[in-house]
Formats: structure tokens, sequence, C-alpha cells
């Protein structure tokens, strides 16, 4: 529900911006962009104060249990973290390190922030991280300046990175961690080909 929700917010945000700039004298575009900061305090007023969404999205009832278990996690991993904070304990070691364990005595990390941290420490949540936002930042900036009018790949792929990495402070599997790597090379691709084709040579060429 976090990516659905985060996918669609931003989506439509880099849509409305899209719009306005390639369509300069239709009102659908400025329209979306205007509005949407009551989009988005409408949605956030939904999370949190209808029973039914904010359930589904932040938890309640039934997975109160989880809730409490993902609170315990960050109070014993902030210490935790804050006693190897450079390079961490290594990889897989974090869970270890916290020492927050589930009802059948099993060692959990829910979210991929402390799991980072704790893993590679400060340094490699830095780079992990900051990876994904300066890509999506980039994407978004060429796909925004783009003059095509339709919706360019470059804004999708920085959508997609974005959802990742709101997932990521929910989720700690490491079985999508190919996907990240995937689309942070294609990133660089479209980069690499959006440079050639505005007609500015690659540095690697620039002295030949």
């Amino acid at each position: 529900m976090v990516g659905v929700i985060v996918a669609h917010a931003i989506y439509l945000l880099l849509w409305g911006v899209k719009r306005w700039r390639s369509d300069r004298g239709g009102l659908i575009g400025i329209t979306t962009t205007m509005l949407y900061p009551a989009f988005a305090l409408v949605l956030a007023a939904m999370i949190f104060f209808v029973p039914a969404v904010h359930n589904r999205v932040l938890g309640g009832g039934a997975t109160q249990v989880s809730n409490d278990g993902r609170r315990e996690q960050w109070q014993l991993g902030i210490p935790a973290v804050a006693k190897r904070p450079l390079f961490g304990y290594g990889p897989g070691e974090g869970a270890g390190a916290v020492g927050w364990r589930a009802a059948d005595g099993t060692l959990s990390i829910d979210s991929g922030f402390l799991s980072m941290a704790a893993d590679y420490g400060v340094l490699g949540f830095v780079a992990y991280y900051g990876a994904i936002v300066l890509m999506a930042l980039q994407l978004a900036t060429v796909g925004l300046r783009t003059a095509v009018p339709r919706y360019p790949i470059h804004l999708a792929l920085a959508v997609s990175l974005v959802v990742l990495m709101f997932t990521k402070s929910v989720l700690s599997q490491i079985e999508n961690e190919h996907v990240v790597y995937m689309l942070l090379g294609l990133g660089f691709a479209l980069l690499y080909r959006s440079k050639i084709e505005s007609g500015t040579q690659p540095l690697s060429r620039a002295g030949e």
C-alpha cells in the first residue's frame, strides 16, 4: 500500500508538471500542478483520519503487534548503529547487533533503512540511498526537459526508484536488490543517451 500510494502521488505530480511544460496553452497541466498540494493534503488527511485507509497504510488493530515490533527495533537499532557508525557490522550481521527477536525467537529487522545502516554503517547508507535519490532527481530533471508530448521513460524510472526507496522503509528483504541495481544501470544508460541526443559529448571523448 505504501508503494501504491507513493507511485500514484509522484506520478501525478510529474505528469502535471510535464503536461504544463509541453502544453503551455492547456489548462489540464497547470490545474493539476497548482492543485497538487491540495490533493496531497487530502491524501494525508485520509491516511491519518480515515480508519480504513489508516489501517491499510500505517497499520492498526491486527497489525498493531507488527507496528510495536518496528518501534522496538528502532529503539534497539539506533544505539547499535551508534557503536559502529561508519562501516557497520558487515553484510547480514546487523540483525544480530540490533538483537530484536520475533515471538518465535527469529532475529529480524523490518526496515531496510535500519538494516542498511546496521550492516554497512552511515557511509554505506548514504552511498546506497544517495545513489537512488540522485538518480531519481537527475531522471526527473531530464524527463521534464525532454521535448516530447508523451510521458518520457525517464519519469517512469524516477517514480520506480522513489517507490523502491519508500518500500525499503518498511521492508528489509534483500531479494529485490538486483532490481535496484538494474534500475540504476538503466538510469545511467538513459542519462547517457539523453546527453548524446542533446549534442553534449561524453567526458571520455571530450579531448578527441
